[in-house]
């Protein structure tokens, strides 16, 4: 194992029992995900720009759909847009054999302050948004703010999470 290598992708997954759930259920399950993750991105300062989303039906069998965006990105709204849309293209499977895991990675992920931004057109920046979440669950814990489809949710069982070798070191 080399150490000091940086990780090429964060990611974050969510097991649960057999049962069928609703595609609201699944949906409530995949924004807390997508929360958990791209928080983890910005924390990283590492954009990144491929959307994995990962499944495990009853049976044990596990399948991933992925999309590379056009550019690495550190916005949930973006990335919860795409994971959407992959998981949208599984529902037959998942309806057909059941589902156990649910999982998003964010790969490609660029070295910090290396990506190319683009002009922002419109007057809505949602990395704003993300930023004042950040530092608001950073300041006061990571159920201060909550989307509201995850109010009153379980976010499953917490992992404690390891640190990046080649991050930068938050001051204390």
């Amino acid at each position: 194992m080399e150490t000091g290598k940086r990780r090429r992708s964060i990611g974050s997954q969510r097991a649960f029992g057999p049962g069928r759930r609703s595609d609201a259920e699944l949906d409530q399950i995949l924004v807390g995900i997508v929360d958990r993750v791209m928080g983890r991105v910005r924390d990283g300062g590492r954009p990144g720009a491929t959307v994995t989303v990962r499944v495990r039906f009853a049976d044990y069998e596990r399948v991933t759909r992925s999309r590379t965006l056009p550019r690495p990105t550190t916005a949930t709204e973006t990335v919860l847009r795409i994971a959407r849309e992959l998981l949208l293209g599984l529902r037959p499977l998942i309806a057909d054999r059941g589902i156990t895991l649910l999982g998003l990675t964010i790969g490609g992920l660029e070295a910090s302050g290396a990506t190319q931004l683009m002009l922002p057109f419109d007057a809505h920046q949602s990395g704003v948004l993300d930023t004042a979440l950040d530092e608001v669950r950073e300041k006061y814990g990571s159920g201060s703010v909550r989307r509201g489809v995850l109010v009153g949710q379980s976010d499953g069982i917490e992992v404690p999470m390891l640190a990046d070798p080649g991050a930068p070191r938050q001051p204390s």
